[in-house]
């Protein structure tokens, strides 16, 4: 599976991690989460990605929904204990 990271390079500077889309020279601070909904087009928390590759896209939008997906199952599991 590709790795989020592949599609951002860091910018030097500040405590903070910076990054910096590689289809549309974005830079925006944030960690893999920022990322994914960057490039899935999301506008969650970050401004959307719109120079992202459709398959680029598609498999970012499949891991949030992965994420999501298992978020639920975990508070399922525990509200049956």
């Amino acid at each position: 599976m590709a790795s989020t990271w592949q599609y951002v390079v860091s910018v030097e500077g500040g405590t903070k991690r910076k990054v910096k889309c590689k289809f549309s020279e974005c830079s925006f601070m944030g960690g893999a989460y920022r990322v994914r909904h960057h490039l899935a087009g999301t506008g969650r928390d970050v401004q959307p990605c719109l120079m992202v590759p459709l398959d680029v896209k598609n498999v970012m939008q499949i891991l949030i929904w992965l994420e999501l997906i298992d978020r639920k199952l975990a508070e399922m599991k525990r509200e049956l204990v």
